[in-house]
């Protein structure tokens, strides 16, 4: 458990790390140094559409969010949308946190996830359709991640 508090702490004192060093390139105009593990610290792109025949409403409430693949239920990130709007490429990143000091560079590994949610609510329920891929490790091509909605929850 230490050890594997160690590992994540340094994890991310090397994400926070790069990502100042992109900060400061991208303002001195050197892309150069933006490798996967800094993208990763602001964040990444996941496409989410959804299958044929699944049964939704255009105004159905979708989210769209990361969560550590082994511990807490709680997202690191999180974005919401509607059926509507699908398919759509979105950007989840640390600026989405819901708790301070709990975001996508707090886990090694995470899982992603799209939910059509018809009662609008964060909490799976029965009936609802979803998405899942994981485990993903932090800079390893995580922004070519794709969800097509097509699991109903049980």
């Amino acid at each position: 458990s230490d050890v594997y508090k160690r590992q994540i702490t340094k994890a991310a004192r090397a994400a926070i790390a790069s990502g100042q060093d992109i900060k400061a390139d991208a303002v001195a105009g050197d892309d150069s140094a933006a490798d996967d593990s800094a993208a990763v610290a602001k964040g990444f792109d996941v496409s989410v559409s959804i299958a044929d025949g699944i049964s939704a409403s255009p105004g159905d409430t979708v989210f769209i969010y990361a969560r550590a693949w082994k511990g807490a239920k709680m997202p690191l990130a999180i974005q919401r949308i509607t059926v509507s709007d699908l398919p759509k490429t979105i950007r989840l990143d640390t600026s989405m946190a819901m708790a301070p000091g709990m975001d996508l560079t707090t886990a090694a590994e995470l899982e992603l996830l799209a939910r059509i949610s018809k009662s609008g609510s964060p909490v799976p329920q029965s009936g609802d359709w979803q998405a899942t891929v994981g485990p993903v490790t932090l800079g390893e091509g995580i922004e070519a991640k794709a969800l097509v909605i097509a699991e109903k929850v049980p």
